[in-house]
């Protein structure tokens, strides 16, 4: 994995992350929306990519964060 400047947040700001779960279970934040400012534009910008997203033929994982009913 390449590695990235942490990215520091400002208190009492609120953003938006999307992650990927790993193999281990851990996530990965993507960098896509690394440190995007939660605001409508945003939001709107994040559902978009969420309804057009292209579907991908490759392995999932589970994050050890996700909760899974049977």
């Amino acid at each position: 994995m390449k590695y990235t400047k942490p990215i520091i947040l400002k208190e009492g700001k609120n953003y938006i992350f999307v992650g990927t779960a790993q193999p281990d279970g851990s996530i990965f934040l993507e960098s896509l929306y690394a440190k995007t400012d939660y605001n409508d534009d945003n939001y709107q910008r994040f559902i978009d990519y969420v309804a057009n997203e292209t579907s991908v033929d490759r392995e999932r994982f589970i994050s050890s964060f996700e909760i899974v009913s049977d």
